[in-house]
């Protein structure tokens, strides 16, 4: 019976420990200055790929990046990468038919608690494509 008692009375407490550590991180974005950047792109029947680099340093405590994309022809893929080159997040659009005016949107949104420093990257990699985007980054450091 104890045995039954200690599993629901542990996953209780792992819950309280995982909102503790959700607090924190309110309290720091309270208290802790941030660096705030929005960036507007227009691709015009564009197959160049692109990159966008962000440098985070050790002070960094959370990197949040958002990602609006309108494409009305083309395809694109948008990556996230991290300071490997590894793929943290990614979008793929294909616009289909091209209506007057019509656009295919995405988004792709990722927050990354403590990053690791160096350069991450957002990488466009167009095919044809006619597109707007918009990418805001934001970083929360710690004091």
């Amino acid at each position: 019976m104890k045995k039954l008692f200690l599993l629901p009375l542990f996953m209780v407490l792992m819950t309280f420990q995982s909102k503790a550590q959700q607090i924190d991180y309110a309290k720091a974005a309270l208290n802790n200055p941030s660096f705030d950047v929005q960036l507007n792109y227009v691709f015009e029947d564009q197959s160049k790929l692109e990159e966008l680099e962000i440098e985070v340093d050790e002070n960094v405590l959370v990197l949040s990046i958002d990602i609006n994309i309108g494409l009305k022809s083309g395809k694109i893929n948008v990556e996230i990468l991290d300071v490997n080159g590894e793929v943290v997040r990614e979008i793929k659009l294909n616009a289909g038919v091209n209506y007057k005016d019509f656009f295919a949107e995405g988004n792709l949104s990722e927050r990354i608690k403590q990053p690791e420093p160096g350069i991450w990257k957002i990488q466009f990699n167009p095919e044809n494509a006619t597109l707007k985007t918009t990418v805001r980054y934001k970083t929360l450091f710690v004091d």
